[in-house]
């Protein structure tokens, strides 16, 4: 049976590429058992990270674009409306209507953007989780996105580090690789029970 698709947000690649260990991210994603995408939002905010533009040209990072999941103009303009609908209550201000959310140029067009449309299109898809360590990720899902009929689960990096532990699968990663991710104080929380699963094992 094949993995299941995640969607992934700009944020949550760039940490996993930035440390040392050019290997650690698809170790991550092996270790995880998933298949990485991201929309053709992210893949635009990512151009200035050349470890994941090597991942996504050579398709370990699956780009989704509209056509992909959107397959007709009505999809479209309603994809559209909710993008910007969503985007206005989260910021306070409008995305300019000349604004082509679909184009590859989309990502200079505002704040939270790529987060709002990785969710939707998540929705869209069917998809169930979305890998972002913006902590506003998940209050976007939970005010915006998800109903009694869909819930979209919004897992940070120490989220999902836990996961690959219950997985039993704490040896595909080295410690020292997961303290330099962890590297900043808002993961202080995380530190110690995470420690405990990798150093114990």
């Amino acid at each position: 049976m094949d993995s299941p698709q995640v969607v992934l947000d700009a944020d949550f690649i760039i940490h996993l590429c930035s440390i040392k260990n050019q290997d650690f991210f698809e170790s991550f994603i092996q270790a995880l058992d998933v298949q990485p995408i991201v929309s053709w939002y992210v893949a635009g905010e990512l151009i200035n990270c050349q470890k994941a533009k090597d991942l996504m040209n050579n398709g370990y990072i699956h780009v989704v674009y509209p056509d992909d999941f959107l397959s007709n103009s009505t999809q479209r303009e309603l994809f559209d409306m909710n993008v910007r609908g969503v985007a206005e209550r989260v910021n306070g201000e409008p995305i300019h209507p000349r604004v082509d959310l679909f184009s590859k140029d989309s990502h200079i067009c505002g704040k939270n953007i790529g987060e709002i449309i990785s969710e939707l299109m998540a929705k869209e898809m069917g998809l169930t989780l979305f890998a972002s360590d913006d902590c506003r990720a998940k209050r976007y899902a939970d005010t915006y996105i998800n109903s009694k009929n869909y819930i979209l689960d919004v897992k940070n990096i120490a989220d999902l580090l836990f996961i690959i532990a219950k997985k039993g699968k704490t040896k595909e990663l080295k410690w020292k690789d997961i303290k330099h991710v962890l590297s900043h104080k808002r993961w202080d929380k995380y530190i110690g029970d995470l420690r405990e699963l990798w150093v114990s094992d």
